[in-house]
């Protein structure tokens, strides 16, 4: 499955990068700062804010589910 997720860059949001990748998902990480973006594994990295809705707006695309806390 194809996972989107939001706040992977913080404690709880690596855990779920990190358990999803072991299941065997393919991991998309919406970021504001990429320089806070470093994961094992492959992940693929979207720079956008949750604060600014244009930049969303790839997060739903070719993506489903997003996971977001």
């Amino acid at each position: 499955m194809k996972l989107r997720i939001i706040g992977a860059t913080g404690a709880t949001g690596r855990e779920i990068v990190s358990h999803a990748l072991t299941v065997g998902h393919a991991v998309t990480v919406l970021v504001r700062d990429s320089g806070k973006a470093s994961f094992a594994g492959s992940v693929e990295k979207t720079m956008g804010d949750v604060l600014v809705p244009d930049t969303l707006d790839s997060c739903y695309r070719r993506q489903a589910p997003v996971i977001t806390y």
